[in-house]
């Protein structure tokens, strides 16, 4: 084989490589992009959803190179219990990501009109105070865990979690006078809501 062929073989294996090994990394990692944190939660969980479809598209691209440029690959990897290796670990860990992909795109479909409902944040004056809700039906318990949002370079933020609380069907929340103040008005025998008050003095940025 000659040295631009040679180049070209090197060059398919690790552009294989990279679309199965590089979308695996980034699911194995917990936050969407090795957890990059980017503008605000309600948009990374957007992003995420077409992060999705970029990489199925992908593996489903390193597994078709992988199918129909097989002397290729073999001519790159001269040992043949490597190339098997690769091959194989290639194959079976690019099958089960489209199976696991194409599960969690179509559930990021089902639930892409309630992301109003579970990502919610509010600005008061110098504090940002984002709450995530989370009601996974049977599947689990239901609760909200609210956050300080804090900023940093190049609009990036970060979260401190300020408390985990028990589902409301129907809250709102403020700050007042270094208090985050949380209205349960689920109940409706109660005339009036239901407060529960969290010191916010050792929350901070």
């Amino acid at each position: 084989m000659s040295r631009d062929g040679s180049g070209k073989s090197i060059a398919l294996v690790v552009l294989i490589a990279m679309g199965v090994y590089l979308p695996f990394a980034e699911s194995w990692f917990a936050g969407t992009l090795w957890g990059l944190r980017w503008e605000s939660p309600a948009f990374m969980a957007q992003l995420r959803h077409y992060l999705t479809l970029v990489k199925l598209v992908l593996v489903g691209g390193a597994l078709y190179l992988l199918s129909v440029k097989r002397e290729l690959v073999r001519g790159a990897i001269p040992n043949s219990l490597l190339e098997k290796l690769f091959s194989f670990s290639a194959y079976a860990l690019g099958a089960l990501q489209i199976v696991l992909l194409c599960s969690g795109f179509l559930f990021s479909v089902l639930f892409s009109s309630n992301q109003d409902a579970i990502h919610q944040e509010k600005t008061f004056q110098d504090r940002t105070i984002y709450v995530y809700n989370s009601d996974p039906g049977t599947f689990g318990q239901a609760y909200h865990t609210f956050y300080l949002k804090c900023p940093k370079s190049y609009n990036r933020y970060e979260l401190s979690k300020i408390a985990r609380i028990n589902w409301m069907r129907d809250y709102s929340f403020d700050v007042i006078d270094n208090e985050l103040i949380i209205d349960d008005r689920s109940e409706e025998d109660f005339h009036e809501s239901q407060s529960q008050r969290i010191e916010l003095s050792n929350f901070s940025c």
